[in-house]
């Protein structure tokens, strides 16, 4: 960690976008209609942990809104607010987004993609069958081609004592 870095920002705010004339509310899928009249000023929030599947948010949030990272949406985030699960939304189809209550929170995503468990249990799966035909090949291969006699002392020649 490269010390603390702010983080993202509860939206109760108007967020810029250069394509739009003036401010903009993020369209955020399932959350309902925003309320009417002048958006409450934004929360900051701070970064605690970040890594590529990992990422600690903490914020005092002034009023209940919306936490939006401007990270890339995809199946597989989990989020945890205060250690309760709580569902992820995309936020303008491509951003993430957790509604957030009032008050001081952390906030933890956590990415685990199920693409990698299906894999890991096909690749488990195929390593188990392959194991199963190499023992299988082992197997019949002991059964079909008996050892042929050996010669010599006590080996299945000539018994021992015959040879004293």
């Amino acid at each position: 960690m490269r010390g603390l870095r702010r983080a993202a920002d509860v939206v109760e705010r108007p967020v810029q976008d250069h394509e739009y004339p003036g401010p903009v509310r993020p369209v955020i899928e399932g959350a309902g209609v925003p309320p009417q009249g002048a958006p409450a000023p934004a929360s900051p929030g701070t970064i605690r942990e970040s890594s590529d599947t990992d990422l600690t948010v903490t914020f005092d949030a002034r009023v209940p809104g919306q936490l939006v990272l401007h990270d890339t949406y995809y199946p597989g985030w989990k989020a945890e607010l205060d250690g309760h699960s709580v569902p992820i939304r995309p936020a303008n189809a491509a951003f993430r987004a957790v509604a957030m209550p009032a008050g001081r929170h952390r906030v933890r995503f956590t990415y685990h993609p199920a693409s990698v468990y299906v894999g890991l249990y096909v690749s488990l799966a195929a390593l188990l069958v392959l194991i199963g035909i190499v023992i299988a090949a082992l197997v019949r291969s002991r059964r079909g081609s008996p050892e042929a006699p050996r010669k010599g002392p006590g080996l299945g020649g000539a018994p021992f004592h015959d040879l004293l």
